[in-house]
Formats: C-alpha cells, sequence, structure tokens
C-alpha cells in the first residue's frame, strides 16, 4: 500500500518528522512512505494512494511580509473528491494548522486548529473511549506545543488534551464518503516524537486508514 506523506515546514523539522515516520511505519507490513512537498501533492493524488499523510503548515513563507499558502480551493476540492471516493487522509500536528478559511478542507477534518501557546508547556494526553483502540490507553505527559482546536461536525475523539493553558481535543478519527480522516495534534520536539505512546498512536491510525 503507496502512503503519500508531505512532513516538515518552516517551523517543523522534516528530518526529524520523516526519521518519526520512517520508524513507525517500518513496522507496517505492505505500507510505502513516498515522500513528496505541498506543492506537488495534489498531482500525485493521482497515484490513487491508500493514505496521504500532512504534516505541514499551510503557509509557505511564515516569516516574509507577504506570505503566501500553499492550498486552493480547488486543491481543497479535489482532497474531498479524493477521500469521498476512498482514499485516506491524516492530518498530523501542522497539518492542522492555517486551514481554517478552507472550508472545504476543515469540513472534511471535522476541526481545524486556532493556536498555541507561545512557550512549549508540559501537556497532558488522556485518551477516550473510541474505536481506534479496542483497550484503553495509559495518558501520557511531554513538553509540547498545546495545540489548540475547534472541532466541526461528528467526530470519534479518542484523545484529549491539557495543560496549565486549559483543556482541548487532540486526536479523532471519522468516515467520509468511502474513505477515512484522522487528526492527530502531538508531537513538536524530539521528545514528544521519539515517545512510545506517540509512536504507537501513530501506528493504530497508519493501519486504520488504510484497513479495508
Amino acid at each position: 500500500m503507496r502512503v503519500l506523506a508531505v512532513v516538515g515546514d518552516y517551523d517543523h523539522d522534516e528530518k526529524l518528522f520523516k526519521e518519526t515516520l520512517d520508524k513507525v511505519t517500518h513496522s507496517i507490513e505492505e505500507v510505502e512512505v513516498m515522500y513528496t512537498d505541498r506543492k506537488n501533492v495534489i498531482d500525485k493524488l493521482n497515484l490513487q494512494p491508500s493514505l496521504v499523510i500532512l504534516a505541514a503548515e499551510n503557509r509557505l513563507n511564515p516569516e516574509d511580509e507577504n506570505v503566501k499558502s500553499w492550498m486552493t480551493t480547488e486543491d481543497a476540492e479535489a482532497i474531498d473528491t479524493y477521500v469521498k471516493k476512498g482514499g485516506s487522509w491524516f492530518a498530523w500536528h501542522s497539518g492542522l494548522a492555517g486551514y481554517e478559511e478552507l472550508t472545504e478542507y476543515v469540513k472534511l477534518l471535522g476541526g481545524y486548529f486556532t493556536h498555541h501557546p507561545d512557550d512549549h508547556a508540559q501537556v497532558r494526553y488522556t485518551f477516550k473511549e473510541s474505536s481506534l483502540y479496542k483497550e484503553k490507553q495509559p495518558s501520557f505527559e511531554i513538553s509540547d506545543e498545546h495545540y489548540f482546536v475547534q472541532l466541526m461536525g461528528e467526530v470519534d475523539v479518542f484523545l484529549e488534551s491539557s495543560s496549565k493553558d486549559g483543556d482541548s481535543i487532540a486526536g479523532w478519527t471519522k468516515t467520509v464518503g468511502k474513505g477515512k480522516v484522522a487528526a492527530y495534534t502531538p508531537a513538536h520536539k524530539e521528545e514528544g516524537l521519539s515517545h512510545p505512546q506517540v509512536h504507537k498512536d501513530l501506528t493504530s491510525i497508519i493501519k486504520w486508514c488504510v484497513s479495508s
């Protein structure tokens, strides 16, 4: 099964995210990861991957005076069509960020990133009963960007987050047409990306996305 992945942006280390994803997918049989960039991901939907993983924000040049975004309304419509026809889409961490104006995309995802505090915090992640895990998982805590999200519509929440800055939703799944969608907000730093439970979660999400 081909998995198309876009990882890394200005604030997120591409090498670190690739290393994490490679470690996770190495243990999943029959999964082949092909990396691409944001500008080419829509064209590569023609390859009909079983899953697309997006771990990159919408802004291409956040530090410039004239900030440009990669995703267009037409791109969002193409993603929506891809999923409804049976593809799977996984928005991981910054794959939720900067897309709030793209109604088609955030409606498909079932939610979007609103903000995170400037400073990293100790974030506690707690699991809810859901279809992703048959058995309840132990909560875990890491230093992380605490993502706050706004849900849109009905989703199956499997993970919640809390820190000194408040509480939010941190992971969910949903089905759309013949396809599947997943969202997961951890993690930003190497501490979180190397955490065993994060690896387990990523493995479970990918397996759920590519299962028939």
